[in-house]
């Protein structure tokens, strides 16, 4: 039977129609709900070894907290500027040779991030302590008890007008950056602004201040890449895969940035998922004290350091020291809901995201240039074969 052009056309709609049903998106259908179970309670030791460990940190927490009022006692105002202490500790022979190139890393951070603080009549005076880490692990449960990464002591916790960092050195396990972001973290925000307004200062607390994990405002920022390796060292594989198809947002960050902007809500109130929870119940200067980490280096941690960026530092001193509620605070100095300019704000940093069912031009010009090769190479074995 010989194959005309009737057929070959068919072939290709075929073809075309297969790879379409193919792209189709399926059938979602909701997950079985698994039956409760009921989390058996750890066992005595285990408690007892968790509380023991809670309370060494507290105990670390409140160690150095003191050490840096006794500095800042001893320390001579100098006027405007950033004060730089040394933890005692630091200039032992054990530790001192290891950690002086940080001292002076630091000390040269410090001095580039004068300009962009000043004028410093905010009332609010930073000071950045360098100290020493632990390695050392509570008994029974083990798990670390340290620092590990920049603590910010505020004003509150220390004297009610001076907002300290202080900064591990030293330690196999400590990873610091010395970059003027990660340094300042939200205690720059402080001394560039004052104290945040009642309602500000109570959304910092409760998502961990981790909109003001990075201070630098100082120029653009480029856009980075989604670094699947680096996601593993701090969640679960399939958190980090699952990132890879939201360029590394959460699900609810890549549905604000598709457009959902009721979705923009919880990634500005809550802390990230895999975020270690802070003391519980903490009271006194422990209430006023936030832990960050190495590995904290993410979009929402530039959050506010973006928005003065884009809107320039009197308007946000306005929303900072607003006595107004945070959605109110903002609309007032901004001109737009705190929801809509996250919407726009991850737009510009990840262009990229898709959410939902979805195919791309080039998927279907790719399906279509296959069935076009698929039909063709039929064709031509079917030409080239010789029926005996």
């Amino acid at each position: 039977m010989a194959l005309t052009v009737r057929h070959w056309a068919a072939a290709a709609l075929l073809g075309c129609a297969a790879v379409a049903v193919a792209f189709l998106p399926p059938e979602i259908e909701s997950p079985p709900r698994p039956p409760f179970t009921a989390r058996a309670e750890p066992g005595a030791a285990r408690q007892i070894g968790t509380s023991v460990r809670r309370d060494l940190q507290a105990l670390l927490l409140l160690q150095r907290r003191d050490a840096a009022l006794a500095l800042l006692r001893a320390t001579r105002p100098s006027g405007p500027g950033i004060a730089m202490l040394v933890d005692p500790s630091l200039r032992d022979p054990r530790q001192h040779g290891g950690v002086a190139p940080q001292v002076r890393a630091l000390a040269a951070v410090l001095d580039s991030a004068a300009t962009m603080l000043a004028p410093f009549d905010t009332g609010v005076r930073l000071a950045v302590m360098a100290t020493h880490d632990t390695d050392y692990s509570a008994p029974h449960v083990g798990g670390w008890v340290g620092l590990r990464g920049p603590v910010d002591l505020f004003p509150d916790a220390i004297d009610g007008r001076t907002c300290v960092v202080m900064i591990p050195l030293g330690s196999r396990t400590t990873r610091t950056r010395l970059s003027v972001a990660h340094v300042l973290g939200p205690c720059g925000f402080y001394a560039a602004f004052g104290k945040p307004g009642a309602d500000i200062a109570r959304w910092l607390a409760t998502a961990s201040y981790h909109s003001a994990g990075a201070a630098d405002w100082r120029k653009e920022r480029p856009r980075d890449a989604y670094d699947l390796a680096d996601a593993l060292r701090y969640m679960s594989p399939s958190q980090a895969w699952l990132g890879i198809g939201y360029a590394g947002l959460t699900l609810d960050g890549a549905a604000c940035a598709a457009g959902e902007v009721a979705r923009c809500r919880p990634l500005t109130q809550d802390p990230p998922q895999y975020l270690p929870p802070q003391i519980r119940d903490a009271r006194g200067p422990l209430a006023h004290m936030a832990m960050r980490y190495w590995w904290m280096d993410d979009e929402q941690s530039w959050y506010l350091a973006d928005l003065i960026r884009a809107m320039g530092r009197e308007r946000f001193a306005r929303f900072w020291i607003s006595p107004l509620p945070r959605d109110s605070a903002f609309e007032s100095a901004f001109g737009v809901s705190m929801d809509e300019w996250t919407h726009r704000w991850l737009v510009d940093r990840r262009p990229s995201v898709r959410v939902g069912s979805a195919i791309r031009l080039s998927s279907g010009l790719l399906g279509v240039l296959l069935a076009v090769l698929c039909v063709g190479g039929g064709a031509y074995y079917t030409t080239r074969r010789q029926i005996g």
